[in-house]
């Protein structure tokens, strides 16, 4: 008899505990929204406070998209040509020529000459101190590379047989370049006074 009042007790008080758990998740499940997972479950949704503070902190850490360097860098998104590492460097490589001739331009100021124009050139020669050269000839061709630029110049010297020479157009080790007197041409390239008699292109 005493049994079966202690479980009778025990099933009653089982009873009571389960209500007051359905009670309360109830409650929770009115309070709290639920939103629905990929697999079709349910899941409590974040409150705002929450939302606010996970956007807050994923726009402290987000990359930036404006994330380019000052100038003299040109932007990302005006390289549109360029996105590729080699060109956009290839591209920064015409910029810095383009801005040092430009500076050795108003420093050094030579006469306009072309091909079949007698030179005279005055260098330094940096191996020997620096001193002063001299070499005359005929321009026989002329590259226009930018900051490249060359132009060869052929002479033919007693004992030595024909000199041809090239020089930087844009180089510190140019001092002058005196054009002593011109030759008509139909030609940007003279190699064919490779083949001549040095008598025509002596000086």
């Amino acid at each position: 008899m005493f049994g079966r009042v202690c479980s009778k007790l025990a099933l009653l008080r089982t009873s009571t505990a389960l209500a007051n758990l359905e009670s309360a998740v109830g409650q929770a499940t009115l309070a709290t929204p639920f939103t629905r997972r990929w697999d079709g479950s349910a899941a409590p949704a974040a409150s705002s406070q929450e939302g606010e503070a996970l956007s807050s902190t994923f726009k402290k850490h987000a990359p930036s998209v404006h994330n380019t360097p000052s100038a003299p860098w040109t932007p990302t998104d005006q390289l549109r040509k360029r996105k590729h590492l080699t060109k956009r460097m290839g591209h920064l490589m015409q910029v810095l020529e383009s801005e040092q001739m430009d500076v050795n331009t108003r420093v050094q100021t030579f006469p306009r000459f072309s091909a079949g124009d007698f030179l005279e050139i005055k260098t330094a020669v940096p191996e020997n101190q620096r001193r002063e050269a001299v070499f005359k000839g005929l321009c026989i061709a002329r590259k226009w590379r930018g900051w490249r630029s060359t132009f060869t110049v052929r002479n033919f010297i007693t004992g030595g047989g024909g000199i041809e020479r090239t020089f930087q157009l844009y180089t510190p080790h140019i001092l002058q370049i005196k054009v002593l007197r011109s030759m008509q041409t139909r030609r940007a390239k003279l190699y064919y006074f490779r083949n001549r008699q040095p008598r025509e292109y002596r000086i």
